[in-house]
């Protein structure tokens, strides 16, 4: 299976777009992959349609340990625990990160940061609705990564705080289901933790926020509409037919 990235160059590149060059419609996740695809791939935008990521909804209530409460923060892919942990260290809060080993290799941890790995999909789900505040760090922020972290949180009625980066803007919506910081800046993190950590009231307008924005716009049944409209643009322009085009750039909303 090929996954290309446009980080990729020689002979993958050449690969990649030898063999891409003739799909007619790539289904992105990400708005800024638009661009970022189009020009990797040396192919018109047009060809490129913004879905947004569906994920398995199974909403569930969840209560917070309020005797114990903890800063969450789930998943190895592109995670930058290093400003993770330089926030949390400043704070002084416990923090729990579930990650495989590598994520964290050569990180020197604070003694109130606990990594664990190895849980199965409901223990972090359980996690998950425990914590206080969810967080998804991210490193480089030109490609996608996080999301299910992201969405699974929200689905859960748990407001996040997230690095703006591709992906992550397209789900988390300021000041309305979550919080966006910028990369690698452990005082902005920190702040951002602490601002969820002591306003209940905030986690809980933004947690409902955040289990409207799945509801409405990243389940499979809420995204199947815009994917059957691909879908169908793709039959008629494979099949020659005019006057039905793919989809254009949907609104801000992730519903699209």
């Amino acid at each position: 299976m090929l996954q290309p990235r446009p980080d990729a160059g020689g002979w993958k590149a050449r690969l990649a777009r030898g063999l891409l060059g003739e799909v007619d419609v790539f289904v992105v996740h990400s708005r800024r992959e638009v661009a970022l695809y189009a020009e990797w791939l040396g192919l018109p935008r047009d060809r490129f349609v913004f879905v947004p990521l569906s994920i398995h909804d199974e909403p569930r209530e969840t209560r917070e340990d309020e005797a114990a409460p903890f800063v969450l923060a789930m998943g190895s892919a592109n995670r930058d625990y290093a400003t993770l942990a330089a926030a949390v260290a400043a704070l002084g809060l416990p923090t729990v990160i579930v990650a495989g080993a590598h994520a964290v290799a050569g990180l020197d941890l604070p003694p109130n940061v606990t990594v664990r790995g190895g849980l199965t999909l409901a223990e972090c789900h359980d996690l998950c609705g425990r914590a206080r505040v969810n967080v998804v760090p991210l490193r480089n922020t030109a490609f996608t990564s996080g999301q299910v972290t992201v969405l699974e949180a929200m689905m859960l009625g748990k407001p996040v705080v997230a690095t703006r980066a591709a992906g992550t803007e397209d789900y988390v919506i300021e000041g309305e289901n979550g919080l966006l910081v910028p990369p690698e800046d452990p005082a902005a993190l920190a702040a951002a933790i602490a601002a969820l950590w002591d306003d209940p009231s905030a986690r809980a307008r933004l947690g409902k926020g955040a289990r409207r924005t799945v509801a409405e716009g990243t389940t499979f049944r809420a995204v199947a509409p815009a994917m059957a409209t691909v879908l169908e643009a793709a039959r008629r322009r494979a099949a020659g037919l005019s006057g039905v085009g793919v989809p254009g750039e949907p609104s801000r909303s992730p519903a699209g």
